[in-house]
């Protein structure tokens, strides 16, 4: 039987909050990846996967690429006791303490994301997020010791409250209250309603709170970049071989094929709607106005395509689209993910890494 790790109580230093995140934090998100299954519906289970998952090559590759950091995406079901919610799991924290001590070893900032699937708890169940308001700040305790320059805490990722901005609004505003009465220093990332999205940012109303990053996720057009997943839904599920830049000459032979006519519908307006580079950077330019209206940080903290169904060079292009258009407008990003087919597609051939070189490239990175 593996060893139980036990938690590690930890004073935060008493220091007054910050007023603003400071400029190095912000270059440290400006090229992230996302690691998604070591502590979020991991592929195994155990000490040996929990420590190993992500080898020393692993993070000596992704920074000698150029990555910076890394969003660790974590599930609180490992960490969250709801019925003791002020107490860390003593299984579990041990891992995540290894894992972000050896992510800032290789000189990569960690942005600990929650990563909750229960959507429904968050909106239905105030017993749920009272524990939670309780279990975070003490997580963020734990944590407080480490580099305040390069640990930055995510509240939640997603966040839905399909058309209760407000009442997302003044949730999140008290849990980055009782979060900043224990970690006063660190940066914190929010975000808007709306799972997260554009849309959802742009109807948020700045916090008082001057250290913190505004995050969106960036999926547009739905259509190209979720076709043929199962979970998105029974428009995208069928879907297969969608072009990008989307143009009718570049659609025809597709919607030549195409008989069902909700479906030809569809992706005839999805390919007259003209989706080029000049049109995602206007999108995201929609989070950078936002952005500078309220003199607020901005990142990007996911955007990918689901790499089965899509054309490989199409693919790329998407990615390398919104990459320097982000840069273009000053907005750091998080590529979703290292390990994942939205992705590098990161995998281990002969004990060997072997990621997806379209997708480093397109993201301006480069493989030693």
């Amino acid at each position: 039987m593996a060893t139980q790790p036990s938690v590690t109580a930890v004073t935060a230093k008493t220091q007054l909050p910050l007023t603003e995140v400071p400029p190095q934090r912000l270059v440290h998100l400006s090229k992230s990846v996302n690691i998604t299954r070591w502590f979020w519906y991991p592929e195994g289970s155990g000490a040996d996967y929990f420590k190993s998952y992500i080898t020393d090559d692993d993070l000596t590759l992704l920074r000698s690429m150029g990555v910076l950091s890394v969003r660790l995406v974590i599930s609180p079901t490992f960490f969250y006791q709801v019925d003791k919610p002020t107490e860390l799991n003593p299984a579990m924290i041990g891992y995540l303490d290894s894992a972000v001590d050896r992510l800032l070893a290789h000189d990569l900032a960690v942005v600990i994301d929650m990563h909750d699937q229960e959507k429904d708890l968050w909106e239905k169940n105030p017993a749920y997020v009272e524990g939670f308001l309780q279990f975070w700040p003490v997580l963020a305790k734990h944590f407080a010791d480490r580099d305040v320059d390069r640990v930055i805490f995510e509240l939640l990722n997603e966040p839905v409250f399909d058309r209760e901005s407000e009442r997302w609004a003044k949730l999140q505003a008290r849990w980055v209250e009782a979060m900043r009465a224990v970690v006063p220093t660190h940066t914190f990332i929010v975000t808007g309603n709306e799972w997260g999205g554009i849309n959802g940012l742009t109807k948020l109303s700045p916090l008082t709170d001057r250290n913190l990053i505004y995050s969106f996720h960036f999926y547009d057009p739905f259509q190209f970049t979720h076709q043929g997943a199962t979970w998105a839904g029974p428009d995208v599920v069928e879907l297969r071989d969608i072009p990008y830049p989307a143009t009718p000459e570049r659609c025809k032979p597709m919607l030549d094929k195409i008989t069902d006519p909700a479906k030809k519908s569809m992706l005839r307006n999805y390919c007259y709607s003209y989706w080029t580079a000049s049109k995602l950077k206007n999108k995201l330019s929609e989070a950078a106005d936002w952005g500078k209206k309220n003199n607020v940080p901005l990142w990007m903290g996911e955007f990918g395509v689901f790499c089965p169904y899509s054309p490989t060079a199409d693919r790329a292009q998407w990615i390398k689209d919104i990459s320097v258009s982000a840069q273009s407008l000053n907005i750091g990003w998080a590529i979703w993910g290292y390990d994942e087919c939205f992705g590098m597609q990161r995998k281990l051939k002969d004990g060997k890494i072997v990621l997806d070189n379209a997708v480093v490239q397109a993201l301006g990175l480069k493989l030693p």
